[in-house]
């Protein structure tokens, strides 16, 4: 089974099975010193029965299969039905902490219009699954902000998946209900964990973790997803690493709400309808390396309000707006990034932190993009090895465009750019106060120079 959860200790392989059914109010106030009650309401509005009941996994390790035989009396028999291909879900499941869950090798069908979703406080783990929102003939009829289960995880619970597969989940843009969601809170004394190795998410709202640490993403692919494939805030030492995101309908992924050290690797992104990958809100050291991000429909990456983002050896190619875009970003570091295609500027440096930040733009190749490199009130930027050979005859924009002719001169050649550094350093309207222009405090980015 999932390796990355074995050592879980809080339920016993000889322990006993205890499973009851509890009130869904209950239920509910089991997690809302974590995530609030917003929402709860239409979560209770979405149950089949009136008075509404949760299946709730008490103590001891479980499948499927025991779940389906504990659930053969009258009183439970509609709560777990049999498949053809596995099984169906028709009331919410709560895993309690001293719970374990394992889904492997079938389908489980969770049904929207019986409301029901998955809370997980114990340990699940999931291998060569499916979980998937059943699809029913009266969903379409009862419209788009109908009801859809999810997953969550959160109070210290443990969840790993892998080579399994997700689809049709996610209650809206409801926070904390849009998908799979993973939640740990700085109040509460146990750390959630989540472990997600290649699995497919089609038609999932989001995958949302928050105050989440030392998390892996790794491999798998997200499909059409309904908001930003990927949302992490609050959360530290995460590795996004070798994933495919494909065609989500605001950002591909989304780091913000002061995450710190987060690494984005390896990454193929296109076709989202906003950027490729959004860093902001205080985010910090988020280490962006050789990602592919194409065909995004604004930018490839935006920096708004972050701090010491590196963004080295992307491909960022053929995105409608920008290929880089940052905004109020503080110690900035562009290397080696491929920037090509895009609709407008290749990179747009907007606003500094304070007067002493510098910005480095080494080693990066620009071609055929509307604009080269713009830039506006930055106070400090060096230029080193850049390659604007066939970014001619708009290389620069913006104040950029009143260094041309020196930058031209000193370059020698445009295939390799100025061996030398060429720094730019004048005034700026940026106040030198300790708070950054967009209000942030500075003391929020001391994870900068820690390596």
């Amino acid at each position: 089974m999932v390796t990355a959860i074995e050592k879980s200790d809080k339920a016993k392989p000889g322990q006993a099975r205890d499973v009851t059914l509890v009130p869904l109010e209950l239920a509910l106030s089991q997690v809302a010193m974590q995530v609030g009650s917003n929402h709860f309401d239409e979560i209770k509005a979405a149950q089949a029965s009136g008075n509404g009941q949760v299946l709730t996994l008490r103590k001891g390790h479980f499948t499927m299969a025991h779940l389906f035989a504990m659930t053969r009396t009258d009183e439970l028999r509609k709560a777990v039905t049999r498949r053809p291909d596995g099984y169906g879900l028709h009331l919410p499941v709560l895993i309690m902490p001293a719970a374990h869950l394992s889904i492997a090798d079938e389908r489980i069908a969770l049904s929207s219009t019986s409301g029901a979703f998955i809370i997980n406080l114990g340990t699940l783990g999931i291998e060569k699954a499916v979980i998937a929102g059943m699809a029913e003939k009266s969903d379409q009829a009862r419209g788009d902000g109908a009801f859809k289960p999810f997953l969550m995880t959160a109070l210290g619970g443990r969840f790993a998946a892998r080579d399994s597969q997700f689809s049709h989940l996610g209650f809206g843009d409801r926070p904390k209900f849009r998908g799979l969601s993973f939640i740990s809170g700085h109040l509460f004394p146990k750390q959630s964990f989540v472990f997600l190795s290649n699995n497919r998410f089609d038609h999932v709202g989001t995958v949302e973790l928050k105050g989440m640490r030392d998390f892996t993403l790794s491999n798998n692919s997200f499909n059409a997803s309904g908001e930003s494939a990927l949302r992490v805030e609050d959360s530290m030492s995460g590795q996004i690493i070798g994933n495919l995101v494909m065609k989500s309908q605001k950002h591909g992924l989304r780091v913000t709400n002061n995450s710190t050290r987060i690494t984005i690797r390896n990454n193929i992104i296109f076709g989202s309808k906003e950027a490729a990958i959004f860093v902001g809100g205080g985010a910090t050291a988020t280490n962006i390396v050789d990602n592919i991000l194409l065909d995004n429909k604004k930018s490839g990456i935006i920096s708004k309000s972050a701090a010491c983002p590196t963004i080295h050896g992307n491909a960022i190619l053929r995105n409608g707006v920008r290929g880089i875009l940052s905004e109020n970003t503080f110690q900035l570091s562009l290397k080696s990034n491929v920037i090509a295609l895009n609709k407008g500027p290749g990179i747009s440096l907007l606003g500094g932190a304070v007067q002493t930040d510098h910005i480095i733009v080494e080693g990066n190749r620009f071609e055929r993009n509307a604009l080269g490199l713009g830039t506006s009130d930055i106070s400090n930027i060096t230029l080193k090895n850049n390659d604007f050979s066939k970014q001619l005859p708009a290389l620069f924009s913006g104040e950029m465009t009143f260094y041309l002719a020196d930058y031209l001169k000193r370059a020698g050649t445009l295939v390799k750019g100025n061996l030398s550094p060429f720094i730019i350093s004048k005034p700026s309207h940026v106040a030198d106060n300790g708070v950054s222009n967009s209000g942030l405090l500075l003391s929020k980015f001391q994870y900068c120079n820690d390596g």
